[in-house]
């Protein structure tokens, strides 16, 4: 179920639509971080994508909304000291300044 659910990841992601894209890729991760742990390459790899989904999304708006799960998901995997969740949250900043 889960490649099936990642491979209907990646065809909203190449077709344009990558908030759900995002989404379908952060229930992978969820799943994986809870079968599989988060040092597992796989589970590293769909945090991956949901977050490069997530930044993908254009508008400002729907990216604030995703940004809580995906930050969430970084915190699980934030990376050398914790560099890949403070570019996140950076990130997220960034959406909420480009609003207003």
């Amino acid at each position: 179920m889960l490649q099936v659910r990642q491979v209907r990841a990646h065809v909203c992601r190449v077709g344009g639509r990558p908030s759900v894209a995002a989404e379908l890729y952060r229930q992978v991760a969820t799943t994986l971080l809870q079968t599989d742990g988060p040092e597992h390459p796989e589970t590293q790899r769909a945090v991956t994508n949901a977050e490069a989904c997530w930044r993908a999304v254009k508008d400002p708006a729907e990216a604030i909304r995703i940004a809580p799960d995906i930050i969430e998901l970084r915190a699980h995997l934030p990376g050398p000291d914790n560099r890949k969740l403070r570019a996140a949250e950076r990130y997220l900043r960034q959406l909420a300044d480009t609003r207003g």
